[in-house]
């Protein structure tokens, strides 16, 4: 398919050129209380071509993997971009720039996986999602209604450029979902579990195996049953990493996205000043620096550019935007490999990959009325005596590396074992959640002893900078 791209790309004079052939193969099975629902597979492709003109951008796609077809939709990109050149001249708009240069690496790049989803038949597939749902079915006499889904995306991109592009890529992405309802007298209550990666089954299926998908919604819909309401108020809340991700993404990934820094975001003249906490990092890369497979990795760019990591929040300061080409030029700095294309007949634009962030580790000084950040969770169970108390808003446990040993607080003061017990399953107001408030702090000025003694990180792992795992620290991956 390179040789396609280069033969048209060789007939063509002019304009700065962009080639981009996108195959993309998808499958999707779903099946709701024990009935296929869907199985099937799309599979969408052809060619996109940008022309850049004079300080302005075109575009045009085909379906058709002709030399011929490719060479007409050349024609109907630069043509656009001449139109859009015109256009902005006469009003005396400001042109776009022109490509920042790219230290291109050329040949194949291939996502690694364990377990390829070709080796696995379409119908081993529909027998995987039918037994998954099953399993929540069968979990309990409180489950009402089951369903699973099964996605895959197998992605083959061919990029040439007229300045020295020549890229073959080849990347999937299977997700499944798992969906529980549960119900008692009259009340409903849901959860889903989901497990989206780059790569194969065995990345699919590393951390958690359909079966524990399966389990896991089926009990936490069944727990927010039973599930107390939190009171409306000011609390201290433990998020969990998939929050925090989300969260990070929203509210900060699509904000330093340069386009839309140039659009005007609150992240515009922002670079070098603090945006927040000393304590916080923010990281955006390719690759999957933590834990193999992460659902957004990408390789190379939509243009073509290796994807490198970029710093954009260090302890509090904002370092740098995302970038495609044109954007880098704009501000003067190296393309991050940013730009992205859904599919062939898309525009590449500006889009996060996976997002970390990293925390330091708190200080003496920087801690919370006594509340440490969560290492680790484990399965719901109930407290241990030593650390009840008739107003404990707890009910899941999280471990620690030391015993719990604190008499249970009075009644005047709240219990301060919230960096080691947090609710698995909270009901905020009739709306279900996952988790997360802990009571109320006392007054710094008389900060209560927590009654779970666990020993804080001493000062040098405080400032040490390194990542650590677990809800409220450490780092989560993101697409």
């Amino acid at each position: 398919m390179l040789d396609l791209l280069e033969t048209a790309l060789s007939k063509a004079s002019g304009p700065w050129l962009e080639l981009r052939l996108h195959d993309r193969r998808t499958r999707s099975i779903s099946v709701d209380n024990g009935r296929t629902e869907s199985a099937r597979t799309v599979r969408h492709c052809g060619v996109g071509v940008r022309a850049f003109v004079d300080g302005a951008w075109g575009f045009a796609s085909t379906s058709l993997l002709t030399v011929a077809a490719i060479e007409r939709a050349i024609a109907a990109a630069t043509a656009a971009a001449k139109a859009a050149s015109v256009a902005k001249h006469r009003v005396g708009q400001k042109g776009a720039h022109t490509p920042a240069d790219v230290s291109w690496r050329s040949g194949l790049f291939m996502t690694p996986s364990t377990e390829p989803l070709s080796s696995r038949t379409l119908q081993d597939k529909i027998d995987l999602v039918m037994r998954t749902e099953a399993l929540v079915r069968a979990a309990g006499n409180a489950i009402t209604s089951a369903s699973c889904s099964y996605s895959e995306l197998v992605d083959e991109k061919f990029i040439v450029t007229s300045d020295g592009a020549r890229v073959h890529l080849r990347d999937d992405k299977p997700e499944l979902r798992v969906n529980a309802v549960a119900g008692r007298d009259g009340d409903l209550q849901s959860c889903t579990e989901a497990s989206g990666k780059t790569g194969g089954f065995g990345e699919l299926f590393a951390r958690r195996t359909p079966e524990q998908l399966a389990e896991r919604a089926a009990k936490m819909a069944t727990d927010l049953l039973r599930a107390p309401f939190v009171d409306g108020g000011k609390k201290q809340v433990i998020l969990a990493p998939d929050v925090v991700g989300l969260l990070v993404h929203e509210a900060i990934g699509h904000t330093v996205e340069a386009d839309f820094v140039l659009a005007g975001s609150a992240a515009a003249g922002k670079i070098g000043k603090q945006v927040a906490s000393d304590l916080v990092t923010l990281c955006d890369s390719g690759d999957s620096e933590y834990e193999g497979g992460a659902g957004g990795i990408v390789m190379i760019d939509d243009e073509g550019v290796p994807s490198r990591k970029v710093t954009i929040i260090e302890r509090g300061i904002l370092r740098s935007y995302l970038h495609n080409r044109e954007t880098a030029k704009h501000f003067g700095v190296e393309p991050t490999g940013n730009a992205r294309a859904f599919e062939y007949d898309n525009e590449p634009i500006i889009r996060m990959r996976p997002v970390r962030r990293r925390w330091r580790r708190w200080s003496t000084a920087s801690k919370t009325a006594g509340c440490w950040p969560v290492r680790k969770t484990v399965r719901p169970t109930p407290m241990p005596s030593s650390c009840s108390s008739s107003a404990r808003p707890t009910r899941s446990r999280t471990a620690s590396s030391a015993p719990c040993t604190g008499a249970p607080p009075s009644p005047a003061t709240p219990s301060r074992c919230c960096r080691r017990w947090t609710p698995s399953a909270t009901r905020f107001r009739g709306i279900s959640a996952r988790a997360t408030a802990a009571r109320a702090s006392p007054p710094r000025s008389t900060p209560a002893a927590p009654t779970c003694a666990a020993s804080p990180p001493s000062p040098a792992a405080a400032d040490s900078g390194e990542p650590s795992a677990g809800i409220g620290s450490g780092c989560h991956e993101a697409a």
